[in-house]
């Protein structure tokens, strides 16, 4: 296999290898339901892009007060550790629906929808939920611009 720009063995267009995107959007959170444990968190490497958005499909809910919170955090070779870049992306699930969120430097910051910032070297998504939860069915993708 020849080596990428990004390191030896490394595709970046299949979605194999730590830099890489996922093959597909949808295959960054399944859809499943969630009631009883956030799902786990998804590392990516969003190598030459400047912007993120991320894609939320709440299909069925039931419960109250539900909420789903994505976290996108960057990691900090330094110290190894995760830090938070986007707590406040939330999504409260009266009922079934879609919400987009971004993080691009190029964008104007608009409350729970747009983060004006730079993307990491390496980053996660993590979901949190909250509230009665009984029944909390969704999936998150998301796209890389440059």
């Amino acid at each position: 296999m020849p080596d990428s720009l990004v390191g030896p063995g490394v595709i970046t267009h299949t979605g194999s290898g730590f830099y890489s995107l996922p093959e597909t959007a949808s295959a960054c959170i399944p859809s499943a339901d969630y009631k009883s444990v956030d799902p786990t968190a998804v590392e990516f490497g969003p190598v030459g892009a400047t912007g993120l958005q991320i894609l939320l499909n709440v299909t069925a809910q039931t419960g109250a007060g539900n909420t789903i919170t994505i976290n996108v955090d960057v990691f900090d070779p330094v110290s190894n550790t995760w830090i938070p870049v986007a707590t406040t992306f939330t999504f409260a699930t009266g009922a079934a629906g879609t919400k987009v969120f971004n993080i691009d430097p190029r964008m104007t910051a608009v409350a729970n929808q747009v983060v004006q910032g730079t993307l990491g070297q390496r980053m996660r998504i993590r979901p949190v939920g909250s509230g009665t939860r009984t029944t909390l069915n969704y999936s998150i993708g998301f796209s890389l611009s440059n």
